[in-house]
């Protein structure tokens, strides 16, 4: 019977090492797009500027999202635990859309 190799196309799935280093940097964007979204909306109501309200509601938006994924991130390494959970705890890696260890 023929047999193939595959160890050449393989990888590890230990996410936690990268883990610390993409939840800093996604602190880091939800800092920076906060700021945008205030002074947005504070230029807005400032030069009476509708699109400038709008774009600033708008990056309230990602910043909501990216919010829920600096959440999954903390939720992950200071709250969840090694135990299962019968309410479903690793649905927040899902929302978020990260590759968080979840353990």
């Amino acid at each position: 019977m023929h047999s193939h190799n595959l160890n050449k196309w393989t990888h590890h799935h230990n996410f936690a090492s990268a883990s610390s280093v993409a939840a800093r940097r996604s602190l880091i964007v939800l800092i920076i797009t906060f700021a945008a979204m205030i002074i947005e909306i504070t230029g807005g109501l400032w030069f009476n500027s509708l699109a400038l309200l709008a774009d600033g509601w708008h990056m309230g938006t990602h910043a909501l999202a990216i919010g829920i994924t600096v959440f999954a991130y903390w939720y992950s390494k200071n709250i969840f635990t090694t135990e299962p959970s019968a309410s479903g705890l690793g649905r927040w890696k899902f929302l978020a859309a990260t590759r968080v260890p979840f353990y």
